[in-house]
């Protein structure tokens, strides 16, 4: 019987593929015979593969119709053989490949469901994606069936849980192939991420594993022992499937999705990552949000970390007010900073500077919501419930935001950034009068006038504290990265706050600076001498004149006194001898002052005298002045007799944190203890004890390393009047350096011309000799020959060196008197120009000497 058309075109390809069938009973999967002989056919003309494609498709369809299962099974096994061994011309009928697994997907036999699904892992593992963008039905074909995996990654059946775990296993393993395969990134994977990263997160939730425990237990060993197993199913047995294997896998496939990511796209997967937890309203107080961030971060590429953080920044900033979960997203995003930003991974690529002008604005304007909403809301009753919540929360976000702040000095990214960050904070609290152009985007900025300056100033304060803090934590945590010396000066512009008229702002700001101090101690403070340069001895002495207006102000309250005890405590073991000199005449000058009763009351007197005492102490101390020391004991000793010392500040005694933070205390409770006695020796009593100057100035006078550090005129600095007005002054008197700056610019040596002269015409000034361009006029003519001549024993050079040279620090003795042109014509006598002049000079600039044969 002759054939149809149809069945004329297809003759060859069709008997061979037809005879793969089995047709005894009890046979099952294709002949093996017959299928090599196919795949030989294939191999040998790959062009058939089209044919074949078509003729495979065509018959699947028509046994999906027909609900022929066992020969639906044997086709799906006869196109993974050609697949595997026709892998390098998959392009020939990738088409027909997904078409069959689609129509083999459709039938809800879990059989068939389970085999379609092993043939797309194999067809996931050689497929590079070449053709997805290019051949639209192709692509659209490929991502309906990414649809399809996802959607059975979700599977859910009320009763058959073991059904559901099957599907489930079977959408995440597609998944996984997806992610896994050369396909993903190699073209628009917008569309196809859009269905992976919602069904993969889907799985993590649903799971009765935390992802926290996930990510601890998370091995690279486990990822392809699991990926093996997952891939054996298929073959060997769908029986049982476990939801901790389906939770793995998926934990798994979300790594492999951001491991393969790169700048280009990678804003494919961090999206639908967050539309995810927005429509499922993963925020505070849920963890899920931080936990999944940590993991993506550790799974980046180092050079593409920092797009999440600029991804974030941006998620923080387009927040809608009016949203009911703006402030829980809000909070959650802060936290996700807060850790990537102190991570120990590296964020290469990240701008310093714009993240960190991002967080202070964003710091601001928290700040001033919060604030608003006190103001505004506090006197409802009904919702005072809702508002307690967002004021923690607001709380919340604000620290987290300065935690990220101090996260920036985390790691070390270039030299000056420490410097760089302490600056643009100080830069941000506005304490002189700037320019517009000192805040970089002043129209997005949020106003400084918005919020009070005492509470912003407080909260940049607070940021200051934490990038000291961070930075010396990770100076100890990485101690193989140098880090760059930030200069004290740094705080030049900030002296001011000391004199607030706010409290709070006054203890906070000396805290921080006796922190920066105590951690920023330089490397020359552990040599005998130390180097200070010109800057930040204008600090030094700008603080002098800060602590003395701060030390009399009535408004200073036991903690401002000790707050000074401590900044002078902290400068002494900064600057060392610079303090000393520079010091003790500031001391005395407010010592002076307190004679004449300067201060308000006794009260602040006493507790004043005992901060001078305590520093002299610390210098007796430090320096192991033990003559220094007995004179400071004897004292104290004798004020304690008299009742003359103050209740809150102890001179051998360290600070109790209760007097720090103790924002309450007042001298006014010591003033009244002046009446009442209550103490062993009587009622407290003024200050009339006062240390010697010329005694203590003695003994520091003896003092070897000090007086080898300063010189002889010790005595005279020690004991010079110090005037406020002055004060700057100071640093301009060079005599008043100990050494050298340590900023050399100016000081190293630099290249000129040597001067040659004569001892005649040698003078004070030491004038170059004048020579004129006739008197030279020969013995340039006739230069390249002498150079040539073997004749001359002397050169021009050699005559040079016969002109002396002029010793700059010697004597030169009895100078000639004679005349420049004299010499200069005894000089050029020299030279024979007469049997020069003649000579043949046969090299040029055309002909030049090398070329001459």
């Amino acid at each position: 019987m002759t054939c149809s058309g149809v069945r004329q075109r297809w003759i060859k390809h069709a008997k061979l593929i037809s005879s793969c069938y089995p047709t005894a009973p009890g046979e099952t999967g294709p002949k093996k015979n017959e299928l090599a002989l196919l795949v030989f056919y294939a191999k040998s003309k790959p062009a058939k593969l089209t044919k074949c494609g078509f003729y495979l498709e065509r018959r699947v369809a028509a046994d999906v119709r027909k609900r022929k299962k066992q020969d639906t099974e044997v086709s799906l096994a006869i196109v993974k053989a050609l697949l595997n061994n026709c892998n390098r011309d998959i392009n020939f009928f990738s088409q027909n490949i997904l078409q069959i697994i689609d129509d083999c997907l459709g039938t809800e036999d879990i059989d068939l469901v389970s085999r379609a699904t092993a043939l797309f892992l194999t067809f996931c593992k050689y497929h590079d994606g070449s053709t997805l963008g290019i051949d639209n039905e192709f692509t659209a074909l490929y991502e309906n069936l990414i649809d399809k995996f996802a959607k059975f990654s979700m599977y859910k059946h009320d009763t058959n849980v073991i059904l559901e775990q099957k599907y489930r296993s079977f959408g995440l393993n597609a998944i996984h192939a997806v992610v896994s395969s050369e396909a993903l990134y190699g073209s628009d994977s917008k569309q196809q991420l859009k269905f992976i990263i919602p069904a993969i997160l889907s799985n993590l939730i649903d799971s009765e594993i935390a992802l926290e425990d996930l990510k601890k237990n998370d091995s690279d060993s486990l990822v392809e022992e699991d990926s093996t197993l997952q891939s054996r199913r298929f073959s060997l047995d769908v029986e049982n499937v476990s939801k901790e294997e389906n939770t793995r896998l998926a934990f798994h496939s979300l790594k492999q999705v951001f491991k393969s990511a790169d700048q280009t796209n990678i804003n494919w997967s961090i999206k639908p990552t967050f539309d995810f937890l927005e429509e499922n309203n993963l925020w505070w107080p849920n963890s899920f949000g931080t936990t999944l961030v940590s993991i993506i971060l550790s799974t980046f590429q180092a050079q593409d970390r920092f797009l999440l953080v600029t991804y974030i920044i941006q998620q923080l900033e387009s927040i809608p007010k009016d949203s009911s979960s703006a402030t829980a997203k809000q909070a959650t995003l802060v936290e996700m900073l807060n850790f990537i930003l102190n991570s120990d991974l590296n964020l290469d690529n990240l701008s310093i500077g714009d993240v960190l002008e991002d967080l202070l604005d964003l710091s601001l304007k928290f700040l001033r919501m919060s604030t608003g909403e006190k103001h505004s809301n506090g006197n409802l009753g009904e919702k005072m419930s809702d508002e307690s919540n967002n004021e923690n929360l607001n709380h919340k976000i604000l620290n987290g935001l300065i935690k990220s702040i101090g996260g920036l000095a985390t790691h070390i990214y270039y030299g000056t950034q420490i410097k760089d960050i302490m600056d643009r904070i100080i830069q941000f609290m506005r304490l002189r009068s700037t320019s517009d152009t000192s805040i970089r985007r002043s129209s997005e900025t949020i106003l400084f006038d918005e919020v009070s300056p005492t509470e912003a100033r407080l909260l940049l304060i607070r940021c200051l504290d934490m990038v000291i803090e961070t930075n010396r934590e990770a100076a100890q945590r990485f101690p193989n990265i140098s880090r760059y010396q930030v200069p004290v000066e740094i705080f030049q512009d900030t002296v001011e706050l000391c004199l607030d008229p706010e409290h709070e702002l006054r203890i906070a700001y000396s805290n921080v600076l006796t922190k920066f101090l105590e951690y920023n101690l330089p490397e020359e403070t552990k040599e005998n001498l130390i180097t200070h340069d010109v800057p930040s001895l204008h600090f030094l002495n700008s603080l002098h004149l800060s602590l003395y207006q701060y030390a009399l102000s009535s408004k200073a309250q036991p903690s401002d006194h000790v707050a000074i005890s401590e900044i002078l405590h902290s400068i002494l073991n900064f600057f060392k001898y610079d303090q000393i000199i520079r010091g003790v005449p500031v001391l005395f000058k407010l010592q002076a002052d307190l004679k004449e009763e300067k201060l308000e009351n006794f009260a602040r007197q006493r507790s004043m005298a005992s901060v001078i005492v305590r520093y002299f102490y610390d210098i007796s101390k430090l320096f192991g002045i033990t003559e220094l020391q007995q004179y400071i004991e004897d004292v104290i000793q004798e004020r304690t007799m008299k009742c003359q010392l103050s209740r809150y500040i102890q001179p051998l005694s360290s600070f109790s944190p209760d007097i720090k933070t103790d924002l309450t205390a007042s001298f006014d409770e010591e003033v009244n203890e002046e009446t009442v006695n209550n103490n062993e020796n009587g009622p407290l009593q003024p200050v009339d004890v006062w240390l010697d100057r010329q005694s203590i100035v003695s003994v520091l006078c003896q003092h070897p390393k000090l007086k080898n550090a300063v010189g002889s005129d010790l005595e005279f600095r020690l004991m010079a009047e110090w005037k406020p007005e002055e004060g700057f002054e100071q640093v301009k008197n060079d005599e008043y350096r100990i050494r050298v700056s340590r900023l050399l610019d100016g000081h190293k040596p630099s290249l000129s011309t040597p001067i040659i002269m004569t001892f005649e015409d040698s003078s004070t000034e030491f004038p170059k000799p004048v020579i004129k361009v006739e008197q030279l006029r020969d013995a340039l003519a006739v230069s390249q020959t002498i150079n040539d001549s073997s004749e001359h024993d002397t050169s021009v050079a050699s005559d040079l060196e016969s002109v002396s040279m002029v010793s700059l620090g010697g004597n030169t003795g009895k100078k000639k008197k004679k005349s420049k042109s004299k010499e200069v014509n005894a000089f050029l006598s020299t030279i024979d120009v007469k049997s020069a002049r003649f000579v043949e000079i046969t090299s040029s600039l055309v002909n030049p000497p090398y070329r001459i044969s």
